[in-house]
């Protein structure tokens, strides 16, 4: 570790003052507490602080490797960024946050209990289980439980990354499978009888494990955030009970994530197996990582630089946007941020890198537009992302549309490594979902009324 060194030369300037304007923008929304934008700007400002700010301390010795005319530039596109997302925020929540929405009788009828949402979605929650079980060839511990990590395990969803005629289809279940079980958590703080609080818990614990064990960070993640966030919001605790509460699931957590990391590649027999002999929990010693979208920002505009590396003007976001066309259908769908990965994993051609190599939410704008233009883009699209979980917030009266809110809370950090459709298709494939589930209960809730008001003209008439 390099603190030594890093303590003996100064601080970049532009970190310093980056820092402080995220300090003042967060202490801004705190003031400003009751604006519509406020959670969510709050939420971004954590999303850059956790991406690029922590690496240069956690991680020195990556960073001392740079010029320090790159890592200047580098933090005023944080800056950019940072500006850009406080002006255009007010303006997006304001425009997609409906003021009447919660006053329309229609909308305030669509209130689903949560033991009967529970029913519906542990029902198509089974279905697709059942249909990702009849892939895996009926592998039932397997599925549920790959302890063989990534390299070693049966997943309910496999696709090969060229996609074929049913890519998109096994990806959609996958999304909605992951979508449902984040689910699961936020309804357990709902359910009041214990026989939907037993069988709601048994559901997380059969579906939880499988996102641990199959080694991906932000699917597991995206399950336990949420469930977290809804106990902050929804229960009645004391304060101090949260905040102890928020301490012990942070450590439960972090410990989690490190086991992920000390073993996915690996397999966590052995982890559980010395567990299983020696009665002891051991504390694996090896570090977070992937905390490095300041170092992809540092590397992308070495290369900018350098002129091994062109800008996109904006072909990434095209690509991005029509993602969801299924590869069968157009063959030559490019791999977005190929150049880049060749560039970082040089000596390898063609497919053979890593074709999903995170340039960092500010990287891929500035890959896409530059120095000053590029940190604009993405504050431009974090804010309209703002909005829509502002739009969510104000509906959350209704259950369905708080889950999804909580969800899209838990997976906004997510899109500080990539702004990409891929992190978003869960709330698409959820929006529709609920706009099915509320269309059926209208439905239920017309003929309801027809009925009544039949029956009561009828004994009017008697």
């Amino acid at each position: 570790m390099d603190y030594e060194n890093l303590l003996n030369q100064n601080l970049p300037i532009n970190y310093i003052l980056a820092i402080i304007l995220l300090v003042c923008l967060v202490i801004e929304a705190g003031l400003k507490w009751s604006k519509s934008w406020v959670i969510p700007g709050i939420l971004v400002y954590g999303t850059i602080g956790i991406w690029y700010f922590i690496e240069i301390i956690y991680t020195p010795e990556k960073y001392l490797s740079f010029p320090t005319d790159i890592v200047e530039i580098s933090f005023s596109q944080v800056i950019i960024f940072l500006v850009a997302f406080r002006l255009l925020v007010p303006y997006f929540t304001k425009v997609l946050t409906p003021k009447t929405f919660n006053t329309l009788p229609e909308f305030r009828l669509i209130t689903l209990s949560p033991e009967h949402l529970l029913s519906i979605l542990a029902s198509i929650w089974l279905l697709i289980l059942l249909w990702g079980l009849s892939q895996a060839n009926w592998n039932i511990m397997g599925a549920l439980l790959p302890l063989g990590g990534r390299s070693h395990s049966t997943f309910l969803f496999t696709r090969s990354a060229l996609g074929g005629s049913t890519g998109f289809i096994i990806s959609s279940l996958a999304y909605i499978y992951n979508l449902i079980c984040s689910f699961f958590g936020v309804l357990l703080l709902f359910q009041k009888r214990w026989t939907a609080k037993i069988f709601n818990f048994s559901l997380i614990v059969i579906s939880w494990p499988m996102f641990m064990f199959s080694g991906t960070r932000n699917i597991f993640l995206a399950m336990v955030v949420p469930a977290f966030l809804a106990y902050l919001i929804v229960s009645k605790q004391k304060w101090w009970v949260k905040l102890l509460g928020s301490l012990v699931s942070f450590l439960v957590v972090n410990y989690i994530l490190t086991v992920i990391i000390t073993f996915r590649n690996v397999g966590f027999e052995g982890y559980l197996s010395q567990i299983w002999q020696t009665g002891e929990i051991a504390v694996p010693e090896t570090k977070h990582q992937g905390l490095n979208m300041a170092l992809e920002l540092f590397y992308i505009n070495s290369f900018l630089q350098q002129g091994s590396l062109s800008l996109h003007y904006g072909y990434d976001y095209l690509v991005e946007l029509l993602n969801w066309v299924p590869r069968f259908l157009w063959p030559d769908k490019p791999f977005i941020g190929l150049d880049y990965a060749q560039l970082r994993s040089p000596g390898k051609g063609g497919l053979a890198i890593s074709a999903t190599v995170s340039r960092g939410l500010i990287g891929g704008g500035v890959m896409n537009f530059g120095t000053i233009f590029g940190p604009i883009a993405p504050a431009f699209l974090m804010a309209v992302w703002s909005g829509i979980i502002a739009r969510l917030w104000s509906q959350r009266y209704s259950i369905l549309r708080f889950a999804l809110f909580l969800v899209a809370l838990g997976i906004t950090p997510n899109l500080g490594r990539d702004f990409t459709i891929l992190v978003l298709w869960p709330i698409i494939f959820g929006y529709f979902l609920i706009l099915y589930l509320e269309r059926i209960e209208r439905k239920k809730m017309r003929k309801f009324y027809t009925l009544y008001q039949t029956n009561s003209k009828f004994d009017s008439f008697k």
